[in-house]
């Protein structure tokens, strides 16, 4: 198994406007463990490069976001034990 040291951009991450992968926060989910995901958080920069999920627990990612763009800060992320659903706030809602 590889070594679980810092993932970036040769995982999947993704580097934001900046050239920094920013990941501020990572949600499991309850069910399947090896699902994971991650919040992109570029405090006081006004953007970052979204959500992230990897399926092997963390070893390799793909961008999520979505309609969310690009550019979403991702300050927090919550999965629902019960329904599954990912739950991302940003700083104008959820």
């Amino acid at each position: 198994m590889e070594d679980c040291d810092t993932r970036n951009e040769n995982h999947g991450l993704a580097k934001d406007a900046f050239g920094s992968v920013n990941t501020g926060n990572v949600a499991v989910d309850p069910v399947s463990p090896n699902v994971v995901y991650a919040g992109s958080y570029a405090a006081a920069k006004g953007q970052s490069n979204g959500v992230f999920r990897s399926t092997d627990y963390g070893m390799t990612w793909t961008n999520v976001s979505g309609n969310l763009g690009s550019a979403f800060n991702c300050p927090t992320l919550q999965v629902n034990p019960y329904t599954r659903y990912v739950y991302a706030g940003g700083f104008h809602g959820t």
